[in-house]
């Protein structure tokens, strides 16, 4: 009976940590879903800013540097979401529960 109980909370768990490393993929890939149109500006040009003409330079340098910093971050972010994803598919593939 003992073994029982202690088998069930251990599949709970498993499947509480499988929920938890799911919606954490989800959401990752709904905020790299959301990177995904930069239109015909290329690379520096994102959200369209590349046809806003009457921009300064220092205005330019300014959105520059913060696209240089949102792509860092979303570099951490895809690195975090490759983990999350290797970690799901080893405890949807394992043979046994541990």
């Amino acid at each position: 009976m003992k073994t029982e109980n202690y088998r069930q909370k251990e599949a709970d768990m498993k499947r509480s940590v499988i929920y938890v490393l799911l919606t954490s993929f989800l959401v990752a890939g709904a905020v790299f879903a959301g990177q995904g149109y930069r239109g015909q500006g290329g690379p520096g040009m994102a959200y369209g800013i590349g046809r806003i003409t009457n921009l300064t330079q220092e205005q330019k340098d300014k959105i520059f540097a913060l696209e240089q910093s949102l792509r860092k971050d979303v570099a951490a972010l895809q690195v975090d979401a490759d983990n999350v994803a290797y970690e799901l598919h080893k405890v949807l593939t394992a043979s046994t529960i541990d």
